[in-house]
């Protein structure tokens, strides 16, 4: 900020040079003409040699002046580029040239007056030229300093403009190979993570695994490949090197059926797991697993108390089994009758139990065909009743269009009615008033009055304002009655 300040405030300093020059070369130029224009005055009024010098010395003075002005206005500029002498040195010549005119016309007085008057108009035109041509030089003097200046002055601003777009290369040039080295690096690990994908596909094909996503947004059924970074693997799932870690399987036929649980909500299993956990109920994998775990654990129950019932009918048959075989020789018929009756009442109690439950599950069965039949029966009489229902909605949709018509139609009646009840008041009135108008005719002339009146009073117009309003009625009736007997059905 504080370098383009100090820019702006540089270039308009230059600005108001370049004005100030501009201004003080306008003068000077405006000065040489004056002088030039008197001094060609002088010279033709006074055609007299002795007048010559006079004039040159007011030429040297007047000359010596401006180039003393000159001098001091431009030894302002902190770089000069032009000496004094140089500037001075166009008005010493023509100085000189005056000095050794004058001396030929002192040395020569015994020439006759016309010479001399010829000789001094000659050195008067040779003056005018010579004026003319310092004028020239001195106007093309100072445009060549003007345009040094403005030389300098864009100089320095290409300069300024240099040293930026240096700097600003710099800069990009450091940005680039800041990025080239992040593109190089880039490269790399795209390289890197391509080889992983690869050998990660590979393995997946060969150990021919599922990986199945676990978010609860979707389905827990969506299962894909190609989905597992893999570094060391084997078919039988002994070593997997995961994206987020490693989890080593060591046994090969129980880990099989595990989920391995991966980065980004995602698990391996195999193609069987796969299959079971598609028919086990719920949305995630965790609900299928604790699903599948609860199953387990009330199977695990039930093989438990199986077993106790079958330890305890192993004991009561091993006591059982000592007792008779303890008893045997001691038992007499009657203890073994005992027993084989027992033995055929519990049977028949069995049976009993079997045939009782067969008959249950025949009842259970019938009852299930008759519930079916009676769902299909009520799904068809909900078929036909939402029919009825869609019938009876177009029928009231139409229902209550016409009833809407009809009450348009009254409403366009009933102002009917009020336009036809303005006009016959309007009727009246006019008729009223031509009564009142033909009685006063009357007073004044019976007999012309009273044909007056017979012409003038239209007859059939109450006929038809009365024809109308009573057709008017009667169309208003019948939608009434129309309308009333819409809504009755209604």
């Amino acid at each position: 900020m504080i370098a383009e300040a100090r820019l702006a405030a540089r270039r308009r300093e230059r600005a108001e040079a370049r004005e100030i020059r501009l201004r003080e070369i306008e003068r000077q130029q405006k000065e040489m003409d004056e002088h030039s224009d008197k001094h060609y005055e002088l010279l033709n009024n006074n055609g007299n040699v002795s007048n010559v010098s006079g004039i040159n010395n007011q030429i040297q003075t007047i000359n010596n002046n401006n180039m003393d002005h000159i001098g001091n206005s431009y030894r302002m500029r902190t770089t000069p580029i032009i000496s004094r002498e140089s500037r001075t040195s166009s008005y010493t010549s023509s100085r000189r040239s005056s000095q050794e005119s004058l001396d030929m016309m002192c040395g020569g007085t015994n020439d006759s007056p016309r010479e001399l008057r010829h000789y001094a108009q000659e050195l008067e035109e040779k003056f005018r030229k010579a004026m003319i041509n310092n004028a020239q030089l001195d106007n093309e003097k100072q445009s060549y300093v003007y345009q040094i200046d403005l030389f300098k002055d864009e100089m320095e601003e290409l300069e300024e403009n240099y040293l930026r777009l240096q700097r600003d290369f710099k800069e990009k040039s450091r940005n680039y190979e800041q990025l080239k080295r992040d593109n190089e690096r880039l490269q790399f690990d795209f390289k890197c993570y391509k080889e992983a994908l690869e050998e990660r596909e590979r393995l997946i094909k060969e150990a021919d695994l599922v990986i199945i996503r676990n978010n609860g947004n979707q389905n827990a059924k969506i299962f894909h490949k190609n989905k597992l970074l893999l570094q060391n693997g084997h078919p039988n799932g002994e070593n997997h090197s995961m994206i987020n870690g490693d989890v080593n399987n060591d046994n090969n036929d129980d880990d099989e059926d595990f989920p391995v649980l991966l980065a980004n909500n995602l698990s391996l299993i195999s193609k069987d797991a796969s299959l079971i956990l598609e028919d086990i109920p719920g949305k995630t994998l965790e609900n299928k697993l604790k699903n599948l775990m609860l199953e387990h654990r009330q199977l695990q129950n039930q093989i438990n108390e199986l077993k106790n019932e079958l330890d305890d009918e192993r004991n009561r048959a091993c006591s059982m089994n000592e007792a008779f075989g303890n008893n045997s020789l001691h038992l007499t018929t009657e203890m073994q009758a005992e027993i084989q009756r027992e033995a055929n009442k519990m049977t028949n109690d069995l049976r009993y139990k079997l045939k009782k439950c067969e008959q249950e599950n025949a009842t259970l069965i019938s009852t299930v065909n008759r519930l079916e039949n009676q769902l299909i029966r009520c799904k068809a009489d909900a078929d036909q009743s939402e029919r009825l229902e869609e019938e009876l909605k177009l029928d009231k949709r139409k229902a209550q269009r016409e009833l809407r018509e009809a009450l348009t139609k009254i409403e366009e009646l009933e102002s009917a009615n009020v336009h036809l009840q303005k006009r016959i008041d309007k009727l009246k009135s006019n008729r009223n008033i031509i009564g009142i108008i033909t009685n006063g005719g009357s007073n004044n002339n019976n007999n012309n009055g009273s044909n007056i009146t017979d012409q003038t009073i239209p007859q059939p117009q109450p006929s038809t304002t009365e024809s109308s309003s009573s057709c008017a009625s009667s169309d208003i009736s019948s939608t009434l009655c129309s309308s009333s007997s819409t809504t009755t059905n209604d």
